[in-house]
């Protein structure tokens, strides 16, 4: 279909953060050291619940409700599986979202 002049003069989004209809989790997102992620959940332990975690280290939960889920080494393939990843654990219901 033709477009206006003034629509085509308009200039494209610079950011998908800029975008009317841009995505962003329901679930709180916090980026954390492994060992900060570690030790949330040692200290929640077998009560910890509606978080999950993405991670590309080794980190055990106590409580079989938190999501664990292992990040790709390779950073191209983690930026490429990001927003995937997030709606996932939003459709699991998940509160929080940690993030290494």
């Amino acid at each position: 279909p033709l477009r206006d002049r003034e629509v085509l003069d308009t200039p494209d989004p610079r950011a998908s953060g800029t975008l009317e209809a841009h995505y962003a989790p329901d679930a709180k997102v916090r980026l954390m050291d492994p060992k900060a992620i570690q030790t949330g959940l040692d200290v929640l332990g077998a009560n910890a619940a509606h978080i999950a975690v993405w991670t590309r280290s080794n980190v055990r939960s106590r409580s079989q409700r938190v999501l664990l889920r292992r990040m790709p080494d390779d950073a191209a393939a983690t930026a490429q599986q990001l927003f995937a990843v997030l709606r996932e654990f939003d459709a699991q219901g998940v509160k929080r979202i940690w993030v290494e």
